[in-house]
């Protein structure tokens, strides 16, 4: 099955036999922090190379079904924001994994060179781009991996490269599907602590991943 047909079915709903199926292929690239498409690689020595951390903050009430965060990063002279809306179902007992909907909004002003370079730089790429249309929002389907995790270590069953359900922790971790599911990256979650950050699923989606982003982070 094609990945954007599988995420349209996903979104849908999906029979016992497709959540199978889900489990397996998510299941297949959740276990290290950097993987390929062809088989998850050995998790990078410090998450730090992996990721990229930002500020969070709640905006409005909490809401079971939905969140949304503002986000802010600081860097070379730059301020950068942004917010993050995400339906967030809760899980069914046929899914371990929730798919659901979610949108980067642009928060203008908002310079995102730096933070862009960032991202290309956890991926391993340059981080030149051809740039994109600015966007006000920027949709996307979501898998929601896993909530109440804790900070792991590279050893036993991982999600995201880094957390694991017990002990249970704060975090949650989230894989993002950008462009119709050709453009994947993981978005971990820690509303307790003001923070999250942006992983890498694969150091192939870097280059094709920054012009992306920086259609709505890019918001003068």
């Amino acid at each position: 099955m094609a990945r954007k047909e599988f995420l349209q079915r996903g979104l849908r709903g999906m029979s016992i036999g497709t959540a199978l199926m889900a489990c397996a292929c998510i299941m297949a690239g959740e276990r290290s922090a950097v993987g390929t498409k062809d088989g998850p690689m050995t998790a990078v020595t410090a998450e730090a190379q992996s990721t990229v951390e930002f500020r969070i903050h709640p905006i409005g009430p909490p809401n079971a079904d939905t969140l949304k965060l503002a986000a802010e990063w600081d860097g070379q002279g730059e301020h950068t924001q942004f917010d993050i809306l995400l339906r967030t179902p809760s899980p069914k007992a046929d899914r371990p994994f929730t798919f659901s909907k979610g949108w980067l909004m642009a928060r203008p002003p908002s310079q995102a060179k730096a933070f862009i370079s960032r991202i290309a730089e956890i991926h391993g790429v340059k981080s030149s781009y051809k740039r994109f249309a600015p966007v006000d929002e920027l949709p996307m389907t979501i898998a929601i991996l896993g909530r109440d995790l804790s900070r792991g270590t590279a050893e036993g069953d991982m999600v995201a490269g880094g957390f694991r359900s017990s002990p249970p922790g704060p975090w949650m971790s989230v894989k993002l599907f950008l462009k119709d599911g050709e453009v994947e990256l993981y978005l971990n979650i820690n509303v307790t602590a003001g923070v999250a950050e942006f992983s890498v699923k694969d150091p192939e989606y870097g280059k094709a991943l920054l012009p992306i982003l920086a259609s709505v982070l890019e918001a003068p």
